[in-house]
């Protein structure tokens, strides 16, 4: 079968590999699930594993085959298999990050490992979805409904939203009484528009603050949600804080090591910041760290950071994007800007080299089946 795969520390060595098919035996009493990839999603994940950044393949593989977002159809299950969800035509989606060694890892909390090599589908020592079809272990797919057929692709950053929603909840049970009206989100890429829209479904008012003037497609799908959109150009952020006041939550998206430090001062008294973004490692930016201190220990704020996710996140997902599907359709459809028919490594290259003004690129790995319902 076709798969697109780089050799790990060569840059952008994106390139094709014949593999065998997956063997069903591969999941131990009878339990596997083969799936039929219909579309990946491309992120900045991939890119910075195609440009040698990071990533490798599974123990005796000298390739990585890329892709962690995905949207699959089940085309056969084994014996062991007695999900009626988790049959074949029904679509899915798999997580990417797998079981390690930690505590965490031991009772089904991956997403919370303390391993230092953790092991993600398309990442890190695992295989990824840029291919035909997989194997895998039900514990690890979540089952997506056709209403979803064009947009489940989106389940994966999504899956991370909803997961860093949920521990902000978890956080602000110590106050017993919490009632968020107000959301700033930092960034209008994938991220930060999938924020603007799981906090607008909760009825929060938002506000996306972000880099470029309106108008352009990121700052219309702000506006088609029922919140603001305030760039740069217009005013910084602590320029918005005065004009609007603080926020309860402040979601940052925007990857700006820069910018962490402006949005936690953004928090009202007990709010939380939401970090999503994984920043540079060698950007040094200068802060006030007796300000930050005292903005957190005086008024309780705090601050939470969310990667990855489990099937209980995947299953949120799910629901917030058919509710999308409901009450703005076509909304979720317009994040995807750029569709590549086909594993084609030059072209997958390419959009990874230069993302443009991509919001959320998709490979369209194959056709659904004549088993679809």
């Amino acid at each position: 079968m076709d798969a697109l795969a780089i050799t790990p520390g060569i840059p952008w060595s994106v390139h094709h590999r014949r593999l065998a098919a997956p063997r069903m035996d591969a999941v131990a009493d009878g339990r596997g699930v083969r799936v039929r990839v219909l579309r990946a999603g491309l992120c900045g994940t991939d890119a910075e594993v195609a440009s040698g950044a990071f990533g490798h393949g599974p123990p005796g593989d000298d390739f990585l085959v890329i892709g962690h977002e995905h949207l699959g159809e089940i085309v056969e299950v084994g014996p062991g298999v007695d999900d009626p969800a988790l049959q074949p035509g029904r679509l899915v989606v798999a997580s990417n990050r797998r079981p390690g060694r930690s505590a965490w890892d031991r009772v089904g909390l991956q997403d919370f490992t303390a391993d230092d090599d953790t092991l993600e589908r398309g990442i890190r020592g695992l295989h990824g979805f840029l291919v035909e079809e997989y194997v895998d272990d039900p514990a690890f797919l979540t089952p997506v409904p056709d209403l979803l057929a064009e947009t489940g692709v989106l389940m994966e950053p999504m899956s991370v939203i909803e997961k860093g929603l949920a521990q902000v909840a978890a956080v602000q049970r110590r106050l017993h009484i919490w009632e968020p009206a107000h959301a700033i989100v930092v960034g209008a890429g994938t991220i930060g528009l999938l924020a603007v829209l799981a906090l607008r479904l909760r009825g929060l008012s938002v506000t996306c603050w972000s880099r470029r003037p309106a108008p352009h497609r990121n700052a219309a799908l702000v506006t088609a949600a029922g919140a603001r959109y305030v760039s740069a150009a217009e005013t910084d952020l602590p320029g918005l804080v005065a004009a609007e006041g603080r926020a309860d939550l402040v979601v940052e998206a925007s990857g700006a090591a820069e910018l962490v430090y402006p949005s936690a001062l953004a928090l009202a008294p007990n709010g939380v910041l939401l970090l999503t973004s994984v920043t540079a490692a060698a950007r040094v930016v200068p802060v006030d760290l007796a300000a930050w201190n005292q903005a957190f220990v005086l008024w309780n704020r705090a601050m939470v950071g969310t990667v990855n996710a489990a099937r209980v996140d995947f299953a949120a997902a799910v629901g917030t994007l058919a509710r999308a599907e409901a009450e703005l359709p076509g909304w979720a459809a317009g994040l995807i800007t750029h569709r590549i028919p086909g594993l084609d490594p030059d072209a997958v290259r390419d959009r990874l080299r230069e993302r443009g003004d991509a919001i959320k690129a998709v490979v369209e790995v194959g056709p659904r089946g004549s088993a679809a319902r």
